[in-house]
């Protein structure tokens, strides 16, 4: 994949899997979430999420444990539009491909390199669950101990990703004379620290508070967010999609 003229938050993925059931692609390998496509190499270590445009006060979770449980992306037939993002515009020799600031897992995706063209067919996002969304809002402070909690910042977090497995099934893979080219593209994600920049957030302290956010999408627009402070908090998400308009992402 070539990122031209990319910014990209750093993002990081330590010992992440992705699965790709009967897909044709070019030469995927994933250790410790470092992925190789023919001499191009996206290595996540430690993830970091920069959103321009929101400014975030302290969010602190000390020694919370996050647990990610049968967290699935989907994309079957599906476009992703991201309003007032900036947009990685990928050329493989005489073939372009765009992506809006997603992730996308495309299942039964026939993707071809010859001579370095991409090509995916009916890629499609399907984002099926709950959407939550911010516009210039402002949060008062609220104090919860041991209440449960819905959004939570995690610093020194431990992440658990159960049930996401990594299966290459019938892949077939095709490279040839395919170059990769990475311009100011570098994939970095550094202690899963979230920044929202122009987003003003007052203080909400959950002591041993358990946070459960179940198939939530949370978009937030401008938004004035209060200070969420968890300590020894565990955070599980199941099925959660979160998306940021309007968020620029960085890649150093």
């Amino acid at each position: 994949m070539i990122n031209g003229n990319t910014e990209v938050s750093k993002v990081t993925n330590d010992d992440g899997e992705v699965t790709n059931d009967n897909t044709e692609m070019s030469k995927v390998t994933n250790d410790n979430a470092e992925v190789t496509n023919d001499n191009a190499e996206v290595i996540n270590d430690n993830t970091k999420v920069v959103n321009d445009n929101a400014e975030v006060s302290k969010v602190t979770n000390d020694n919370a444990g996050v647990t990610n449980e049968n967290t699935e992306v989907t994309n079957d037939n599906a476009k992703v539009v991201n309003d007032n993002a900036e947009v990685f515009k990928v050329t493989k020799d005489n073939a372009e491909v765009t992506i809006d600031n997603a992730e996308v897992f495309n299942d039964n995706a026939e993707v071809t390199n010859d001579n370095a063209e991409v090509t995916n067919d009916k890629a499609k996002v399907v984002n099926d669950n709950a959407e939550v969304t911010n516009d210039n809002a402002e949060v008062t402070k609220v104090t919860n101990d041991n209440a449960e909690v819905t959004e939570v910042a995690n610093d020194r977090a431990e992440v658990t990703n159960d049930n996401v497995e990594v299966v290459n099934d019938n892949a077939e893979l095709v490279n040839d004379n395919a170059e990769e080219t990475n311009d100011n593209a570098e994939v970095t994600n550094d202690d899963g620290e979230v920044t929202n920049d122009n987003t003003e957030v007052s203080k909400v302290p959950n002591d041993n508070a358990e946070v459960t956010t179940d198939n939530a999408g949370v978009t937030n627009d401008n938004a004035e967010v209060s200070k969420v402070t968890n300590d020894n908090a565990e955070v599980v998400n199941d099925n959660t999609e979160v998306t940021n308009d309007n968020e620029e992402v960085v890649n150093d």
